[in-house]
């Protein structure tokens, strides 16, 4: 079901000004988005992969307890953008996936690891290796592969984030989501290493 554009925009400075001023509302809207979220994960990916054959859930459970690690961690905006970005870097993880040979087992490794545990501290390198072995796959997905290595590495691996947004950036100049992410990644790899600057 597509949503209009205008429908999203037309009051969102408005919006962010509501949350911004009430707690309350500000949880209100988590729930609701959560919960929207989860409504169109489910109708996209229900029952996609080998794994969640057992358990036609189970990417979107995973996906779930991601969103709720990271809301304690970032504003409503930024743990909304790396959601995204994560649903679509395994988005095309599954269609590798159902791709076959040595890369398609790759990418059900990196999905079976996401489901079984969603901040996996091996998510990185399983992210690494998809996009290495991927390198030569068109920029779009290669770019996909890498903002959802940087949302997965955000919460434990600041520097990883950083690699990922600029990886992105050397692959398009002008992705502004990546450049945005770059600055807290940054911010943040800065404060876990005591750096001064780049």
């Amino acid at each position: 079901m597509a949503i209009e554009q205008r429908d999203l925009s037309v009051s969102f400075g408005d919006i962010i000004a509501l949350l911004e001023a009430h707690p309350v509302v500000t949880g209100l809207v988590v729930v609701v988005v959560g919960g929207l979220f989860k409504w169109m994960w489910t109708r996209i990916f229900g029952g996609k992969d080998r794994r969640s054959e057992s358990d036609p859930q189970a990417l979107t459970k995973a996906l779930h307890r991601y969103e709720e690690l990271i809301e304690t961690k970032d504003t409503l905006r930024e743990a909304e953008e790396k959601v995204k970005d994560l649903s679509a870097a395994l988005e095309l993880t599954q269609s590798i996936a159902r791709g076959g040979g040595e890369l398609a087992k790759k990418a059900q490794a990196l999905l079976d690891v996401f489901v079984a545990q969603p901040d996996d501290p091996t998510l990185p390198a399983q992210f690494d290796g998809l996009i290495d072995d991927y390198e030569n796959g068109p920029v779009n997905d290669l770019i996909a592969l890498a903002m959802g290595r940087g949302a997965v590495s955000f919460m434990n691996d600041s520097r990883g984030a950083l690699a990922a947004y600029t990886r992105v950036t050397q692959l398009n100049q002008d992705h502004k989501e990546a450049q945005s992410m770059r600055h807290p990644a940054l911010a943040a790899w800065r404060s876990d290493s005591g750096a001064s600057g780049l």
